[in-house]
């Protein structure tokens, strides 16, 4: 077999355009986006007409496809996660030269949360909001269950599931995810010198102020994103400062900002959460049952039936709405969203590839991003993606 060609030569490529087979099952039909540190696309399976979702990866010494491979493979099978169907490295011809690249092949799922907020008017109804949150907390106890946080907890990293499964809701996007436990089981360092990572709207107090991230800052984060699905947006939105300054300006912004008047108007419930989630101590295991429960408590007291009747239910938002499971921070795109692994925020992240069409504001306004960036036709159309290695050969065979 040849030799594996560099793959940090990844490049722009432009596999649409060549609507290229992978392991001779999967034939690409477009290209969804693609930034700095790979691409994404969508595919189809040959024999069983099913779309899938390819994630490429630059390679520039990251490791964003490996990691999300580990978590996938972690929570195989667990409810509200998307599978990994497919883990290889593909290389093809561009410009009749050999180049390649990492990719994973994942489910397609329904619309994210963020897009379903914009389509709903920049607000979300307290019973879709409680209905969201039991799901959301179910899906972080699992994750931590399993050893790992996120890292970068908001609403474009959850979406709803498609057909029988379009009432529930999924957690993607691992590119950011770590392993909180030693090999040895014990609770990983504590540290006050950790880079930022995750979207500085969402982020807890702590990941601001550069201390390591636990099970704790996860949730902190999913309380801001259920506080932002009710108020339509958050106090320390909108500042006004370079990119290298608002890590640090939104962090002392989160801390001025009293619960009470971040809870203002909403019910009790949100502050007792809250309350709770910024008590939690570094390596303590968080109450996940009670902050259920809260939210139960709410949804009896508002006299809400649990039918999974949601906002955008009645308008069938998800019947022309699909979006890609694992968009992760690693890949960028031009939108003002911004998942961030250093204090600059180098990396940018994609979602829906609907909502391409529109620019989603998950981070500050006024933020500089790059162009997306478009594929170039290539005048080689005969190349072809060539299998080089799998992660799980297995399950390639049997996807």
């Amino acid at each position: 077999m040849a030799q594996a060609p560099n793959e940090e030569d990844i490049g722009a490529c432009t596999l649409d355009q060549r609507k290229l087979t992978i392991n001779k099952k999967w034939r690409i039909t477009e290209k969804i986006a693609s930034g700095g540190f790979g691409a994404i696309y969508k595919a189809q399976d040959k024999d069983s007409l099913e779309y899938v979702v390819v994630k490429t990866e630059r390679r520039i010494g990251k490791n964003y496809l490996d990691r999300e491979a580990e978590v996938f493979k972690k929570m195989a099978g667990a409810e509200g996660f998307p599978g990994l169907i497919w883990r290889g490295k593909i290389y093809y011809k561009e410009n009749k030269k050999r180049k390649g690249c990492s990719s994973l092949i994942m489910d397609v799922l329904g619309p994210s949360l963020s897009d379903l907020f914009y389509q709903q008017g920049k607000r979300f109804s307290l019973k879709t909001t409680l209905l969201l949150a039991d799901q959301m907390i179910k899906r972080l106890e699992q994750l931590h269950n399993s050893g790992i946080i996120h890292r970068d907890i908001k609403p474009g990293n959850f979406v709803m599931g498609i057909g029988a499964n379009a009432h529930k809701v999924y957690l993607i996007d691992f590119g950011l995810a770590n392993f909180f436990r030693n090999t040895d089981g014990s609770h990983m360092a504590y540290r006050t010198d950790a880079p930022f990572r995750g979207t500085h709207r969402y982020a807890s107090i702590n990941a601001h102020f550069k201390i390591e991230q636990s099970r704790r800052d996860d949730l902190e984060g999913l309380g801001y994103v259920l506080i932002y699905f009710l108020r339509g947006g958050l106090p320390w939105q909108n500042i006004n400062c370079s990119r290298r300054r608002r890590r640090k300006m939104i962090g002392d912004s989160k801390k001025s900002v009293t619960l009470e008047q971040l809870c203002d108007g909403l019910p009790v419930e949100f502050k007792e959460y809250m309350d709770i989630v910024r008590s939690i101590t570094y390596e303590s295991d968080p109450p996940y049952r009670h902050l259920r429960k809260l939210f139960k408590r709410c949804f009896r007291r508002e006299g809400y039936k649990k039918d999974f009747v949601f906002d955008w239910t009645t308008t069938d938002a998800t019947s022309d709405a699909t979006s890609v499971a694992g968009f992760h921070s690693s890949i960028g795109a031009s939108e003002s969203s911004l998942s961030t692994m250093e204090d600059d925020g180098v990396d940018r992240p994609l979602h829906d590839p609907n909502s391409l069409k529109r620019i989603h504001d998950e981070d500050d306004h006024g933020a500089e991003e790059p162009p997306l960036k478009r594929q170039r036709t290539d005048p080689d159309p005969n190349a072809n993606v060539v299998l080089i290695s799998s992660v799980d050969a297995a399950a390639a065979n049997n996807a």
